[in-house]
């Protein structure tokens, strides 16, 4: 069993954070133009709120994890409260705007759930 540090948690949320960020980015402003054939949007919507869940999961797994298995501070336990705020309000704010942004694509909005 490995040992998790509270340098292990750092990282996991800048980790996740960085990729939410492009994630976002790409969604809410797409560089390139939506119109080409060879785009298929609706898939990489999907997989990119997909993602941000996913780190999301990943680093609250993660601080689950040190939590069980250390004593920690009171700042440490504030930072990672802080981080998981961060990280869930970054998936609320696509799964919102997702939902605006395709009220009538079945699809994403199954995908949203």
């Amino acid at each position: 069993m490995t040992t998790v540090t509270f340098s292990d948690i750092q990282k996991k949320y800048f980790q996740a954070a960085e990729c939410m960020k492009d994630n976002e980015n790409f969604i809410v402003n797409p560089v390139f133009p939506l119109s080409q054939p060879w785009l298929d949007y609706e898939t990489l919507v999907k997989w990119s709120f997909g993602s941000s869940h996913e780190f999301l999961m990943d680093y609250s797994a993660l601080s689950n994890k040190f939590m069980s298995t250390n004593t920690t501070s009171e700042e440490q336990t504030n930072l990672m409260s802080h981080y998981s705020k961060e990280l869930n309000h970054k998936v609320d704010y696509l799964k919102g705007h997702l939902k605006l942004k395709f009220p009538k694509n079945l699809s994403i909005q199954e995908a949203l759930k």
